[in-house]
């Protein structure tokens, strides 16, 4: 890090700890700056999405929450043995789960304890305008998974106002 005549780190809190770390060893810290995500542009206001509704237990005027898997076997994984050791009770709001993979879905509602009827899982290609209006319209966004490079889905749920249910990956702190 001091190598660098500036450090620029994606968020204010990740500034706040890496300028702390340095100035306790001692070290340059000025130079670390934060640049926050923008996944702002087209596409990016609620307007129009949230008029249309979905089925399921409203947070405020939203629904339940959402997790987006598609083809990630990370994220799969994860949710998979979350949901065998009963992670996801009857009492919790409501889950959906999206994925593309035929198999994801059917090993998900294999794992899912038949006490659960809050959770739903759907296997379907979504384009780019569905995801959007979906992030849009779900109170709470689940983002768990074994391993994530930049944590892109974290952003893009912080940037549709959802709150966040993240597994302890490095990534995501």
């Amino acid at each position: 890090v001091d190598a660098f005549d500036q450090v620029f780190v994606r968020c204010q809190d990740d500034s706040a700890r890496f300028r702390e770390e340095l100035r306790g060893q001692g070290r340059r810290w000025e130079h670390v700056r934060a640049i926050p995500w923008s996944l702002g542009g087209e596409g990016s206001s609620q307007g129009e999405d949230m008029q249309q509704t979905v089925v399921g237990d409203s947070i405020g005027d939203k629904i339940g929450f959402v997790c987006f898997i598609g083809k990630n076997e990370y994220k799969y994984e994860w949710l998979r043995d979350f949901l065998v050791a009963g992670g996801w009770r009857q009492d919790f709001p409501g889950l959906r789960i999206y994925t593309s993979q035929a198999e994801y879905a059917e090993g998900l509602g294999q794992a899912l304890p038949k006490d659960v009827s809050n959770v739903q899982i759907e296997c379907r290609d979504l384009d780019a305008a569905q995801i959007n209006r979906l992030q849009w319209l779900y109170a709470g966004h689940f983002l768990c998974s074994r391993g994530e490079g930049f944590g892109y889905a974290a952003a893009e749920a912080e940037a549709h106002g959802a709150k966040l249910l993240l597994s302890e990956l490095p990534v995501f702190k």
